[in-house]
């Protein structure tokens, strides 16, 4: 997760003492491009979440299946920071698909959506 996390540990003893440290604050800062989807698994409508260091021009999502059959093209522009994608009623049948964001000068790693 992005942004700052909070922990707190709770030690058992096998004598049944316990002792509770915490709570700490942990910045989890990602350190490039990344893409989430959710729900996921999905009924038919999900959420690509797309964050990005930098505006992105002429970027194209694909949903491809995994026989690598191109299913689904969206093109878009990125913003810096966070951007949001809804895909709903794109007919995709149950089963597992790849998520990738293209473009000339940033990578973006894929990540797989279920349908169910």
């Amino acid at each position: 997760m992005t942004g700052i996390s909070y922990y707190r540990l709770v030690q058992a003893d096998n004598n049944g003492d316990e002792k509770t440290y915490g709570p700490i604050s942990v910045p989890c800062m990602n350190g490039g491009n990344s893409i989430t989807v959710f729900p996921n698994p999905a009924a038919k409508a999900f959420t690509v979440e797309i964050s990005s260091l930098e505006h992105v021009e002429d970027a194209m999502i694909r949903i491809i299946d995994l026989t690598g059959k191109l299913i689904s093209t969206h093109a878009l522009n990125i913003l810096e920071g966070k951007n949001q994608v809804v895909f709903e009623g794109e007919s995709l049948q149950m089963g597992t698909y790849i998520v990738n964001l293209v473009s000339r000068e940033n990578q973006f790693k894929p990540v797989r959506v279920v349908i169910n």
